[in-house]
């Protein structure tokens, strides 16, 4: 048998010799987690406070971040409130940063209320809602990648069309992005967009604009 080799380039063996490279991608990813503990203890309240407003599903479960390492080949980590996976209803807020790539935050609801977002999204009149909007037109709702193959841009259809293609699809996914380097802006967007989802899944309202 052959002496086994380490074939590595030059820049793979500077890595390898260099433990701050890890250690400091595992403080970024420590604190961007603690961000998302806090993000959660604010939505916690921001429910409470409107718990009559909310389906008592909503409710079940406490918010829980997870992370990884291989999305992509990259690390990420994802808040996840409410979180509803049941087999015939899935009501979820899902905030998600992908290393090197960008923050988002996403509305995916089937079941009983699927049918209310889509009706209140493609009638609202919440320009805000709507901007920079994209929808999951994938088969399969668990990528988080803005290819034109999973997640389209609002704007790329009028309402007429969007209400064609989704009145029979089994889930409604929605997204909006951040850079991954508007660190700045990245609580506040979390937070607009968590409470524009929440609009969405609320009970009907006629003074909402929704």
């Amino acid at each position: 048998m052959g002496a086994v080799k380490i074939q590595l380039s030059e820049e793979e063996s500077r890595l390898l010799a260099d433990p701050a490279i890890i250690l400091t991608k595992n403080r970024v990813l420590e604190k961007l987690a603690a961000v998302l503990g806090a993000i959660s203890e604010q939505q916690v309240a921001t429910m409470v406070a409107r718990r009559s407003e909310l389906p008592a599903i909503c409710f079940n479960y406490p918010p829980k971040i997870s992370r990884g390492e291989k999305y992509g080949g990259l690390p990420w980590l994802v808040l996840d409130y409410p979180r509803v996976f049941e087999t015939d209803e899935m009501m979820v807020i899902r905030q998600f940063m992908w290393w090197g790539n960008f923050f988002s935050s996403t509305l995916l609801v089937s079941g009983p209320l699927q049918q209310q977002v889509l009706h209140r999204l493609l009638n609202t009149t919440n320009a805000d809602l709507t901007d920079a909007l994209y929808i999951c037109v994938h088969a399969s709702p668990w990528e988080h990648n803005f290819k034109e193959t999973n997640l389209l841009s609002f704007a790329a259809n009028t309402r007429e069309e969007w209400a064609s293609l989704l009145v029979k699809a089994p889930f409604v996914k929605l997204a909006k992005k951040m850079p991954i380097d508007a660190l700045e802006a990245i609580p506040a967007f979390l937070e607009k967009s968590f409470n524009d989802w929440l609009e969405l899944i609320s009970y009907p309202n006629d003074e909402t604009g929704l």
